[in-house]
């Protein structure tokens, strides 16, 4: 060790020394080293050690800290010799949100091949009912410590996740451990609290600020959905602004309150109901009725009732079908517009009752020219030993003739389920002011091209024929 042993000398003998005091909190014991003088002796570890013990010093954290602070010691420096173990508060419970909080970005989606597609965009998080939504963290019991006097120093237990973070349309599980959506929707997170809302309010037009829409829940859009665009709902939708050349898809029930204006692109499907206030050049599906007060040029497909109401009452153009019941105030133009009305079956279903009977009747034939091939070989086969390539021909006519006997029956069965479908009297087309020329009408299996205006009349299938009643 060195040290200034320079100092004027004395008889008197000054020892090395060393003052030892401790903090308030009785968690670290200072030193203060002194020099000894030229006769004066050095203090050894043991005695700092023993200087330790006289002041009640029974616990040191940091084994080395002393031996270390001793073999470097500095003079008239207050040095830390020894500390005591501090207690480690528990952390507390926190939610660990299982989506991503920074997802709702607006940012394109990324194809596979690289190309960017502008009209998906990630603005809104929809979940399932039974979505994990965050695992609650539970809070860690914390770790005591230990004064320099062997005093046991307790320890914070970290606090619970207040229940409180648990919004609308959640639950917490069984378990504890999970929060859980309880309906399909849109996640909102505010002020920490975690929620659901089944209904996903768009206060702009659907387009290149939002993106496409696809939602677990109803959809209300206040602007209009351009063209190219889709929104998508499991529940209900409602568009207050023209609707463009789109594709809206709903489980339930469909309200256009600014119409379709759908250019020969827009698609309009509905598990329930539809309500536009016009549409032109559009297609529309639905599992119920449909209403509007004027269809042009559109392509129309309800299992209920196709219902014109309002002021204009009016279809023009196009195709349309309806499981029951076909009402307008017109139906088609005084020039004539080629209009096609079904009722009581869609034209799809009667296109492949007459393909697959097409289909059958090819079957038959080709089954009656393979079995006149057969039965000729058997009877050659009968007067005499057949040449191989006879044998083979005869072999192969044979398993055709199964095969077909096998489709035969297919088609057979499948002619009857449709069949079975058709309706062949039901429905009616009420023309409530006038149905014009250039109108196709099949109702069931009766069908007619209207030649002359028909004013104020409901047309009807009586025995096989279109018949024109009173409404």
């Amino acid at each position: 060790m060195d040290y200034d042993k320079s100092m004027p000398t004395t008889d008197k003998i000054v020892n090395e020394d060393v003052n030892i005091t401790i903090s308030s909190d009785k968690m670290e014991a200072y030193a203060v080293f002194s020099p000894a003088n030229t006769n004066g002796a050095e203090l050894t570890l043991d005695a700092l050690k023993a200087r330790l013990d006289v002041v009640g010093v029974t616990y040191n954290a940091e084994d080395e800290l002393l031996a270390d602070v001793w073999k470097n010691r500095e003079y008239g420096k207050k040095t830390v010799i020894a500390r005591g173990k501090r207690p480690v508060n528990g952390k507390d419970g926190y939610l660990k949100y299982t989506f991503d909080m920074g997802a709702r970005t607006g940012a394109p989606k990324i194809l596979e091949d690289g190309r960017v597609d502008y009209r998906e965009l990630s603005n809104f998080e929809s979940v399932s009912s039974g979505t994990v939504l965050a695992e609650i963290i539970q809070p860690t019991p914390g770790e005591s410590g230990v004064d320099l006097f062997g005093a046991t120093i307790s320890a914070k237990t970290g606090r619970p996740t207040p229940r409180t973070v648990t919004g609308k349309n959640v639950a917490v599980s069984a378990d504890g451990t999970q929060i859980v959506s309880t309906i399909g929707g849109q996640i909102i997170v505010e002020n920490g609290r975690v929620s659901v809302s089944p209904v996903l309010a768009i206060t702009t037009d659907v387009g290149n600020e939002t993106g496409s829409i696809r939602f677990e829940g109803t959809v209300t859009i206040r602007g209009a959905v351009r063209a190219g665009y889709l929104v998508q709902a499991t529940e209900e939708i409602e568009v207050y602004g023209p609707v463009e050349g789109a594709h809206i898809t709903a489980g339930g029930n469909i309200k256009l309150l600014g119409g379709v204006q759908g250019n020969g692109k827009a698609v309009i499907t509905a598990g329930g109901n539809i309500f536009t206030r016009f549409a032109q050049n559009a297609t529309l599906s639905a599992a119920g009725d449909i209403t509007s007060d004027l269809l042009m040029h559109c392509t129309i497909r309800c299992n209920g009732s196709l219902l014109l109401e309002g002021k204009t009452r009016q279809l023009v153009g196009g195709s349309a079908a309806a499981g029951t019941l076909i009402r307008a105030k017109e139906i088609g133009s005084s020039i004539a517009t080629a209009t096609e009305l079904f009722v009581g079956n869609l034209p799809e279903t009667l296109e492949k009752y007459a393909t697959t009977k097409a289909e059958l009747a090819r079957k038959r034939e080709e089954f009656k020219k393979v079995s006149q091939i057969v039965d000729a070989l058997m009877k050659l086969q009968q007067a005499q030993a057949l040449p191989p390539d006879r044998q083979e021909m005869l072999l192969k006519s044979l398993q055709t003739k199964v095969t077909y006997r096998s489709e035969i029956t297919r088609l057979e069965e499948a002619v009857g389920a449709i069949a079975a479908e058709l309706s062949h009297d039901k429905g009616v087309v009420y023309g409530q002011d006038v149905i014009y020329p250039g109108v196709t009408v099949q109702i069931g299996n009766a069908r007619m091209t209207v030649q002359d205006e028909i004013r104020a009349s409901g047309l009807r299938n009586r025995d096989g024929r279109v018949t024109i009643g009173p409404l």
